[in-house]
């Protein structure tokens, strides 16, 4: 891999973040807080992304309940950006066994999953960014997960968005949900729900089709290789010649795939899908229903 080292406001990206695992946070009882600052980094953003994701997904689950938050400050030349929790606490003589491939901790109250590949993957792109990942804890107290990056050079300073930058969605949206992988569906089932949306979760076509037949989705999203005989596409067709027909997006992994799709004017949302595309095309599709209401 090589990194594309660019310019971006470090805050966007801790909003976006916040914003995707605050519903999951909610759902074991904790409250996530973040304090995104105004700095711009010079670095990759998804790499960076990474990094941070894998941060927080621990912190939600070890944590039994209390708080987490997730923040930045200036350290010199460098913006620090932390990811701290009120869990177990991690050993001091653990603390280094935790970034080894296949080694995880078991804890009272956690969530569970993982193969203990995170923290060693972590690990890696910080090497391959430059970046310094830190450890703080103490058993009983909470534990932060933090990494230096460096700050962009003066005069390419870039705005954070405010909050209300977000298109506000038609209350009670209905969005169908396509997907084989029950995790992925409880992902969107809990993003959605945090924005009044209603949320149409299928794992087979069979039901996602009788689910659109009564309730007539504003919105689609269709998983392309579904393990049937029928495929993602063959789906879209059919919402396609209902009336009223849904938005429809494509979410697929098939990288191969995806620009003879979007030859046929298909939106196409390339897994892992970025919140934010996925947010822009159900604000989009929200503000057309708003119009034809």
């Amino acid at each position: 891999m090589v990194p594309k080292v660019e310019r971006f406001a470090l805050g966007a990206l801790i909003e976006e973040l916040a914003a995707q695992f605050r519903p999951l946070a909610g759902e074991r009882g904790l409250v996530l807080a973040s304090h995104p600052g105004a700095f711009s980094v010079a670095t990759d953003r998804s790499l960076l992304r990474s990094i941070l994701q894998n941060f927080l997904s621990n912190a939600v689950r070890y944590s039994a309940d209390g708080r987490i938050w997730i923040g930045a400050r200036r350290r010199g030349g460098d913006v620090l950006i932390e990811v701290r929790d009120n869990g177990p606490g991690i050993a001091a003589a653990d603390r280094e066994r935790i970034f080894e491939e296949f080694e995880r901790l078991e804890s009272k109250g956690s969530a569970g999953g993982g193969v203990g590949l995170g923290l060693a993957i972590v690990r890696r792109i910080a090497r391959l960014l430059g970046a310094a990942v830190e450890l703080r804890s103490e058993p009983g107290r909470g534990t932060t997960f933090a990494v230096r990056v460096p700050l962009a050079p003066a005069g390419f300073d870039v705005p954070l968005p405010t909050p209300s930058a977000a298109r506000a969605l038609v209350p009670g949206l209905r969005v169908l949900c396509l997907d084989n992988d029950a995790t992925i569906l409880a992902a969107l089932d809990a993003a959605l729900r945090a924005r009044r949306c209603v949320p149409l979760l299928a794992a087979t076509i069979a039901e996602a089709m009788e689910l659109a037949a009564d309730e007539e989705p504003d919105v689609a999203l269709v998983d392309f290789h579904l393990d049937e005989e029928e495929d993602g596409l063959d789906v879209v067709a059919r919402l396609r010649a209902m009336t009223p027909a849904p938005a429809i997006a494509l979410v697929t992994a098939d990288r191969a795939a995806v620009e003879d799709v979007r030859c046929t004017g298909l939106v196409v949302l390339t897994k892992p899908v970025e919140p934010a595309d996925l947010w822009r095309f159900i604000e989009e599709a929200s503000a057309a229903a708003a119009q034809g209401s």
